[in-house]
């Protein structure tokens, strides 16, 4: 494959199947499905979120970003690489993180002065992050440590968006203190429109098991919409999760990453027929990628970094992604190890196409 038609391969945007993926209502937002992209520091950045939109995702969410910064620093320059959004992509979620309702009042009422921003389709509240830099300032899952002032970022949030607001937090902060179902509720009576819960605690950070009773009894206490988040890593893990929790949705985050096929993989259903077109051939199922479909997702995905962040920020934010891929392709060692110390977009397409080329290759 020449690294033209790695450049001009598309992977086609993916139907929903099964019966327990459907659309859902979040006031008047309406989303196309119920499988969402999870916000992922260093993971979900644009050109990422854009490839699981197109692959099936229903909602995809920004980084976390700071409200505080944007409070303060108004022009939101600094932030912007972390904020910026696509219609591409829409709808999509901001994500924002701060401990005073004060900065989230402030951030948003500048998001929804901005043209493009303000096009936004949700405002996410992060109260799960375990990071230690960003819980030592109260903030992420350390709010759950103090509901009373988490219901207060939740009322402040819901009287100056536009839009709706959702919140994502955790089982609770230890096992001694696990307390998502009071949570829940008082997010649910401060105004919040969707629930995210996590099922670890946050001392468990990302390791261990993630509990899904404590999601079920999240989803049973509550009448606003719930999305179940973690340990989801596959179509059975997908379908035990809703039959488990009886959740709203389901949301993919570190099983996605070097992986968006995962998205059409939950989503189709062997046999199914494009919409429409019932006397036509089955829907070709992208659940198990050809190598070059995989290179050529690489390529969109290297091409849209260098466009957003530049040639150089691109190829160091793009290692990680370029490991991620590469996990699953056997023998890709050696290309592994150049990819990463690709200076140009140029070297690092050449690389891809080499790939494609080797006939030991293939993709598992």
């Amino acid at each position: 494959m020449s690294e033209k038609s790695i450049k001009d391969s598309k992977v086609e945007k993916q139907l929903p199947g099964p019966s327990r993926i459907h659309p859902i209502q979040v006031q008047t937002l309406e989303i196309g499905n119920n499988l969402f992209l999870a916000p992922m520091a260093g993971g979900s950045e644009l050109p990422f979120r854009k490839i699981c939109h197109r692959m099936g995702a229903g909602l995809v969410c920004t980084e976390l970003v700071t409200a505080r910064g944007i409070r303060y620093q108004k022009n939101i320059d600094k932030n912007y690489r972390y904020l910026e959004i696509s219609p591409d992509e829409f709808p999509v979620a901001i994500q924002l993180f701060a401990a005073d309702p004060e900065d989230f009042k402030a951030a948003i009422s500048i998001i929804f002065e901005h043209p493009l921003l303000s096009r936004c389709a949700m405002i996410d509240i992060n109260m799960g992050c375990p990071v230690p830099k960003v819980v030592k300032t109260g903030a992420g899952s350390a709010l759950m440590n103090n509901p009373a002032l988490a219901g207060e970022i939740v009322k402040a949030c819901v009287k100056a968006s536009p839009v709706p607001v959702s919140v994502k937090f955790r089982k609770g902060w230890n096992e001694q203190s696990a307390n998502a179902v009071e949570f829940a509720k008082r997010c649910e009576a401060s105004g919040a429109s969707l629930l995210t819960i996590h099922g670890r605690t946050a001392g468990q950070m990302y390791s261990g098991k993630a509990d899904w009773n404590i999601i079920r009894e999240v989803k049973a206490s509550v009448d606003i919409p719930v999305i179940g988040n973690g340990d989801v890593t596959s179509p059975g893990s997908a379908k035990a999760m809703f039959e488990q929790t009886k959740v709203d949705g389901v949301m993919i985050g570190r099983a996605a990453l070097g992986n968006p096929w995962i998205f059409p993989e939950i989503l189709q259903e062997p046999g199914q027929k494009i919409s429409g077109q019932e006397d036509g051939p089955d829907w070709k199922r992208v659940i198990h990628p050809s190598l070059e479909e995989r290179l050529a997702v690489m390529a969109e995905h290297l091409e849209s970094s260098v466009a957003q962040m530049g040639e150089i920020t691109a190829l160091k934010e793009m290692r990680k992604h370029f490991a991620w891929y590469l996990k699953r392709i056997p023998g890709s060692a050696p290309f592994k190890v150049r990819l990463m110390h690709c200076t140009e977009e140029a070297e690092a397409l050449e690389i891809l196409a080499e790939m494609s080329r080797q006939s030991k290759l293939s993709y598992i």
